[in-house]
């Protein structure tokens, strides 16, 4: 990982290996071949992306064959413990805003995130969140700074920072969605696994109902 805890380029390709994967096995081909369509679809054509080897997942302990040898003859492969384990850590990487690789490992999110516990989908939520918020507010700065750049500029600001409010805007009804998702599950814990409040996840016992930081469950809501 970068020292932001961000995906590189190849730890995302592995993100889309290992999420796949863990959702039931898949030939050695066909594991391949979906790894490239997502990524390609999301990024367009790029030999760094596409350059990481399935057969590297195997000799890491990461993927194991169920049946057959390996890419030789199209073994079915299936996730180890280990590529479990490594899944949950690119999985909860940071986002950095603003890049075609932060939109894949934004997809990627979107795409295995049932895959993860209520309470981490939660903060994986938040986190998207988060991302928005952050670019959203360098766009209005930037818009800013622009003043005096002239009017074409200024609109495309415009409609970016329009954009940005509305990505912002579902972000925050879908963290909110998965708030509650995640108390209701697990309604008697108080704290995250980082050991202080983790905003929408930080709830307490109070009068009527459960109180988030950042968002009120009501009784019988939701």
């Amino acid at each position: 990982m970068f020292a932001d805890n961000t995906l590189t380029p190849r730890e995302a390709v592995r993100l889309c290996a290992l999420g796949t994967i863990a959702r039931g096995p898949r030939r050695y081909s066909d594991l391949a071949a979906s790894v490239r369509h997502f990524v390609t679809r999301i990024t367009g054509p790029s030999l760094d992306l596409l350059g990481s080897s399935m057969e590297l997942l195997r000799h890491e302990g990461l993927v194991e064959p169920l049946s057959g040898e390996g890419m030789e003859d199209d073994a079915v492969l299936g996730i180890t413990q280990g590529g479990r384990a490594e899944f949950l850590r690119l999985m909860t990487a940071n986002l950095r805003a603003s890049s075609d690789l932060s939109r894949l490992v934004t997809a990627l999110k979107f795409r295995f995130l049932d895959l993860l516990p209520a309470d981490r989908q939660a903060m994986q939520a938040e986190l998207l969140l988060e991302t928005a918020e952050t670019e959203l507010a360098r766009l209005q700065d930037l818009r800013t700074a622009s003043a005096d750049e002239g009017p074409l500029m200024q609109e495309w600001l415009e409609q970016e920072i329009a954009q940005a409010e509305e990505r912002r805007a579902w972000l925050e009804a879908f963290a909110d969605r998965a708030a509650a998702a995640a108390w209701r599950a697990t309604p008697h814990w108080l704290h995250s696994e980082r050991g202080g409040p983790a905003g929408r996840l930080f709830c307490v016992e109070s009068g009527g109902g459960p109180l988030f930081a950042n968002h009120c469950l009501k009784e019988g809501q939701g």
